[in-house]
């Protein structure tokens, strides 16, 4: 029971130090936006996609970075979910005595 309980501490452990992480990366890139906003001209309204109605009802064009952080996201999972599910495996087994 006391392993099963530090599987769980670790794991959400894990996603806090996730999420910690993803609001320092986010504050980091607002900040250099702000550094640079000054610099910046207005935003353009997007006419390409204004003007193409054939590409409504469509998947969007992802570019070979979204492509690649997608799959990086996908793996990572996969492999914490599958060393979660071996620690918990190894939790549960009887014990030889």
């Amino acid at each position: 029971m006391l392993g099963l309980a530090i599987l769980f501490a670790a794991v959400g452990l894990g996603f806090a130090v996730g999420y910690g992480t993803r609001e320092v990366v986010s504050r980091r890139r607002y900040a250099e936006y702000l550094a640079y906003a000054p610099y910046l001209g207005p935003p353009r309204p997007n006419l390409s996609h204004a003007r193409d109605d054939s590409r409504l009802g469509q998947q969007p064009i992802t570019s070979l970075r979204n492509i690649v952080s997608m799959l990086a996201d996908r793996i990572s999972f996969a492999l914490a979910l599958d060393f979660t599910l071996a620690l918990l495996l190894i939790l549960l087994l009887p014990r030889p005595l």
